[in-house]
């Protein structure tokens, strides 16, 4: 008995041992690959790690890296993916829609999701050999996101997943970095989103930013206060990157406040999208629509934020327009973490 017990004790790791080897050898002998088929093998978190931190030596943060003649910018595909119900739940009981959301027949599903299943590609762009960049330390600056069609569409088969740089800037504080997604179902363009990030030269401090005293002349400004937890929810694997879209719903990077833990920006936009979508309908972020989101100050964790959001006034007729600015802030101080608008398209 006491041999088995032995024989188990070290076969167990050395199969676990062996497992790694062999996911780590098929990620690298598809290193060049740049279409992946989700029914496959994707590029193992083990082997994205290893070359994060690869790339986070050898390169300084805020300095734009030149490219060879025959670098072009990191672009990666994942075929042929399917919507699974319990990430979604996972998402929705994380960002205020409730556990049960998935289960309801007249709303779309959130608006913010697509950014949890595109959390892998972030992790193949910032780790590829061909970002310019540091992929440690990048902060979000700002979010353009697109729903052209109902994102429920992407329940009913397989859809492509895509995500690439589409422009470096060098600023002031650093090197901006635009990173496009996209969800397409039947090669029609359901979801896509421009997220701009700041790789920053030194350890940013930027100023305390008040939110705006002017809403526009509106009146119907909702007031609401929510708790804003150590630990906002989901699980993920990917804990290395401060960028990583799913992990940011999770465990609190550091923005560069010495001691503190924040939360970031995406929890923040899907809590406010959230409590839209409860106080006005289901109506109010139908498709088409495009939000735009600044973000400004991370917010400390544990705590308690205010989200307001109102309805802003064309100034032709001084009637509300089908703009929707909403915000998020720390209302003992002022201090401004997002604001953003939501624009309702014409059909």
């Amino acid at each position: 008995m006491e041999y088995c017990t032995k024989l188990f004790s070290l076969a167990v790791p050395a199969y676990g041992f062996y497992t790694i080897c062999i996911s780590l050898y098929e990620t690298y002998r598809r290193k060049k690959c740049v279409v992946f088929e989700s029914r496959r093998a994707l590029p193992c978190y083990l082997y994205l790690y290893v070359k994060y931190k690869i790339q986070a030596f050898r390169k300084r943060r805020g300095q734009l890296y030149p490219g060879s003649e025959k670098t072009v910018n990191p672009t990666f595909t994942i075929l042929n993916c399917r919507l699974k119900v319990n990430e979604l739940r996972w998402y929705c009981w994380a960002a205020g829609y409730g556990w049960d959301y998935p289960d309801s027949v007249f709303r779309d599903i959130p608006l913010c999701f697509c950014h949890v299943l595109c959390g892998r590609l972030l992790a193949m762009v910032t780790s590829s050999n061909d970002f310019r960049l540091s992929p440690q330390g990048l902060l979000p600056v700002q979010e353009t996101i697109q729903k052209r069609q109902p994102i429920d569409e992407l329940k009913k088969g397989c859809f492509r997943l895509e995500a690439g740089v589409t422009e470096y800037r060098p600023v002031d504080s650093g090197v901006e970095v635009d990173i496009c997604f996209k969800a397409l179902r039947a090669d029609q363009p359901v979801w896509e989103s421009v997220v701009t990030l700041l790789s920053p030269r030194h350890c940013p401090v930027s100023p305390v930013q008040h939110c705006p005293t002017g809403v526009d002349g509106a009146t119907e400004i909702k007031p609401l206060e929510i708790r804003v937890p150590l630990l906002t929810g989901l699980k993920s694997a990917w804990a290395f990157s401060d960028v990583s879209l799913k992990n940011l719903l999770v465990l609190p990077p550091r923005l560069g406040i010495v001691g503190h833990s924040s939360t970031h920006g995406l929890w923040m936009v899907s809590r406010c999208l959230a409590e839209i979508e409860k106080h006005k309908g289901a109506d109010e972020l139908r498709a088409p629509l495009c939000v735009s989101v600044q973000f400004r100050q991370p917010l400390v964790l544990p705590g308690r934020a205010v989200i307001r959001f109102w309805k802003a006034r064309d100034e032709a007729c001084l009637q509300p327009s089908n703009v929707c600015r909403f915000q998020l802030q720390d209302d003992s101080t002022g201090t401004c973490h997002i604001m953003g608008e939501l624009v309702r398209e014409s059909d």
